[in-house]
């Protein structure tokens, strides 16, 4: 029997390239940069990184955020935002389930945040670097599988999200 991944696959929220990484801050006041930054087109089309539910849709001074709840198999929870957003779709609500790859809006500038906090069992939320986890959603071919479901010509046993480090 295989083992599964225990990890996480983000895709990138934009095609737009990194055009600022995540930066640790040295102290909890101290400066950094707590997410990735994709540069983006106005108007681009922003999609959701990662399947789950949503926590928060709206906009802070003047910018647009969505916010995905995702349980991971280690069974800390992780929110996973995106910002950098305008023009939603009706459809997108607190407590709506989503997958990834859906439509979460429009680029409202030339710059598309991803960041990405877990949950401690105390309920803190630490910031962690999203590059980690950061890949492209990758097409998997067709494969014979035998009746016990493992893979019967030496295929990839890769999931669908291949890292890109």
């Amino acid at each position: 029997m295989w083992a599964l991944a225990v990890s996480m696959c983000l895709i990138p929220p934009v095609s737009g390239p990194v055009e600022r990484p995540y930066v640790a801050p040295a102290c909890r006041f101290c400066p950094g940069n707590q997410a990735v930054d994709f540069a983006a087109e106005l108007g681009e089309t922003v999609v959701a990184p990662v399947s789950g539910t949503i926590r928060f849709v709206g906009v802070v001074a003047g910018t647009g955020y969505v916010t995905v709840e995702v349980v991971a198999p280690t069974t800390n929870r992780r929110l996973v935002t995106v910002g950098g957003l305008t023009s939603f779709p009706a459809s997108l609500a607190r407590g709506r389930v989503i997958s990834q790859g859906v439509r979460l809006g429009m680029a409202a500038g030339t710059t598309v945040s991803l960041s990405l906090r877990e949950i401690t069992s105390a309920g803190d939320e630490i910031y962690v670097d999203p590059g980690a986890h950061l890949g492209q959603l990758r097409r998997r071919r067709a494969r014979l599988v035998s009746r016990d479901f493992r893979v019967a010509t030496g295929g990839s046993r890769r999931g669908v999200c291949a890292l890109t480090r």
